[in-house]
């Protein structure tokens, strides 16, 4: 089964054959959904990605999980971008 892919991927959202979907077709997609869902504020597809960190430091996870998670070299980059989270947590 892993012939009939291009290469080894980790996108989320894939053709099904390892090839990525373009941003224009995903765009569309998710703006259909969100409409569908009766969703009228603007959503771009990334802010799933910044909810579901959210969700999870809320949650209770360690920041070296969403690290590893979201992928980020440094866990100072992650700690930079939820730190807004991090502090609501500790009060």
């Amino acid at each position: 089964m892993a012939e009939r892919y291009h290469r080894k991927t980790t996108l989320v959202f894939e053709r099904g054959n390892g090839l990525p979907y373009s941003k224009s077709t995903l765009h569309r997609a998710f703006i259909h959904i969100c409409r569908k869902a009766g969703i009228t504020k603007h959503i771009i597809i990334h802010g799933l990605r910044h909810t579901h960190a959210v969700l999870l430091l809320e949650s209770g996870a360690s920041l070296k999980g969403v690290q590893e998670r979201l992928g980020h070299k440094s866990i100072q980059t992650t700690a930079d971008v939820y730190a807004h989270v991090l502090k609501l947590n500790m009060k």
